[in-house]
């Protein structure tokens, strides 16, 4: 561990951090796509509490994803976790549905699994706060709320023009040959407030049971002195 993320401040809480964290887990990637991961330093709560949320998320975001590399890690890696959590493979095992979406024109159809959208948009929290920390050096004020959501095709093409994609306040990421994509923006007059938009595992498929949907798959994350209005916030 770097000096660097021993003597740091936490990332998450403003904490006197004594650990090194990788914003996105280490285990979202195939072993050979693990390097220049984004780092910061982390109080240990704080580091135990995302890492739960973590092992969760590296077992179902592989289910949803359109990546390439979705499938060789659900056929290899996921079994590997799965066996290891009774509780979560008997859950995944009997939620099951099928489900139904548009791609384009065409509809498609596939089966479903449960999973805990709450965790999920919850974990991009710490991401956002993680990035601005990476990218800017910039610790989020605790008295900040970070709103986060998933964006559809129509609010996507609306969020991109937000961001101006140069100089100092943008931020850009590639992970693991694409599994992971991130742009972020930092308003000039407040450091802290920041946008971000992900695309995660090619864009992953959220739905409801028999639902045709205009199907969600940008996240986003805003962190800022007031919520977003109709946004889960911390």
């Amino acid at each position: 561990m770097g000096k660097r993320f021993k003597s740091g401040i936490c990332a998450y809480c403003g904490a006197p951090g004594s650990t090194a964290d990788h914003v996105f887990a280490r285990s979202f990637f195939p072993e050979t796509l693990r390097d220049d991961l984004p780092q910061v330093a982390a109080c240990a709560p704080c580091n135990s509490e995302k890492s739960k949320i973590e092992h969760y998320l590296a077992t179902i975001l592989p289910f949803a994803g359109n990546h390439p590399l979705s499938k060789p890690m659900l056929e290899k890696q996921v079994p590997r976790r799965l066996a290891k959590n009774g509780k979560l493979h008997r859950t995944l095992a009997e939620g099951q549905v099928g489900v139904r979406w548009t791609e384009g024109a065409t509809e498609q159809s596939s089966f479903g699994i449960p999973y805990d959208h709450d965790l999920l948009l919850g974990y991009l929290r710490y991401v956002a706060k993680g990035l601005a920390r990476a990218h800017w050096d910039c610790t989020i004020p605790q008295h900040y709320a970070v709103s986060t959501g998933l964006v559809t095709a129509g609010q996507n093409a609306i969020l991109r023009n937000l961001f101006v994609g140069r100089g100092a306040g943008y931020a850009r990421g590639n992970l693991g040959d694409g599994l992971i994509l991130y742009e972020g923006q930092q308003a000039i007059d407040d450091p802290s407030l920041t946008m971000w938009r992900f695309l995660v595992y090619g864009g992953m498929i959220f739905s409801d049971q028999d639902a045709v949907l205009d199907i969600p798959r940008d996240l986003w994350a805003i962190t800022a002195k007031k919520p977003i209005p109709g946004l889960p916030h911390d």
